[in-house]
């Protein structure tokens, strides 16, 4: 009986990711428009502009000095024996 309640627990548990793995197939008859569509990603990204720099909403905010590992650097003095 407790076998079968683990096997049970195991299986409900399980049966998801069996679910995703049987998708694998592919339709030779498919393939053609497959990828048609897939070139027609690549084209969409290509008319896309470039980014124009990093998105940075805290740039306002920020002091003027933006380098902190110099001023550590900067803090500790280092002794010579």
């Amino acid at each position: 009986m407790r076998i079968l309640a683990v096997a049970a627990v195991f299986l409900a548990l399980t049966g998801a990711a069996f679910a995703q793995a049987g998708n694998t197939i592919i339709d030779p008859e498919m393939l053609p428009q497959n990828r048609a569509i897939d070139q027609q990603y690549r084209n969409a990204l290509k008319r896309l502009p470039d980014s124009q720099g990093a998105n940075d909403p805290w740039s306002k905010m920020r002091s003027v000095e933006q380098d902190s590992g110099n001023k550590q650097a900067s803090g500790k003095k280092s002794r010579a024996n």
